[in-house]
């Protein structure tokens, strides 16, 4: 009988704590949605009013953050796992994914807690300046990761093109 499981010893994908943990955030998340949605539904709340949808979208913001964060670290083990090719490509693809996922959630927070700030008389100039510092270190780290798995992903590319059939 044949064995679908590679020679490689085999390992679960992801464990289940961290699993549970950002499921416990998926649906903490939507529950959040399902309390803010009923709160508007209560007579004498206006919930169209803008500090107020600032201030709601901003707890969702951070709930999306959180799952962000949380998918930063789970992530690269799946996708070293998943890549083919040598060490150092795996290697490489796992720390894009970590910085291409830290990038991602320092934008949906920019954007999500703009209004809040704005609608609490912030700085937006202030506020706009310590994202960009926040997410600079990010995308050259990124664009780092990118670079250095160019000449390993060309190497795997040509060995597959290359390959006879």
């Amino acid at each position: 009988m044949l064995s679908t499981r590679s020679s490689r010893s085999y390992r679960p994908a992801a464990d289940r704590r961290t699993v549970r943990a950002i499921c416990k955030l998926v649906l903490a998340t939507l529950a959040l949605l399902l309390v803010v949605f009923l709160v508007g539904l209560l007579p004498g709340i206006d919930v169209s009013g803008s500090t107020y949808a600032a201030l709601a979208g901003a707890v969702v913001t951070l709930a999306v953050v959180a799952l962000l964060g949380s998918l930063a670290t789970a992530l690269p083990p799946l996708v070293r796992e998943a890549i083919p090719g040598s060490r150092e490509l795996r290697e490489r693809g796992a720390s894009a994914t970590f910085w291409l996922v830290v990038l991602a959630a320092l934008l949906v927070a920019h954007r999500g807690l703009a209004p809040a700030v704005s609608a609490l008389g912030g700085a937006m100039w202030f506020y706009d300046a310590l994202f960009l510092l926040a997410a600079l270190p990010p995308l050259v780290l990124l664009a780092a990761c990118v670079w250095a798995a160019i000449d390993p992903a060309a190497d795997y590319l040509a060995a597959r093109v290359a390959e006879p059939r």
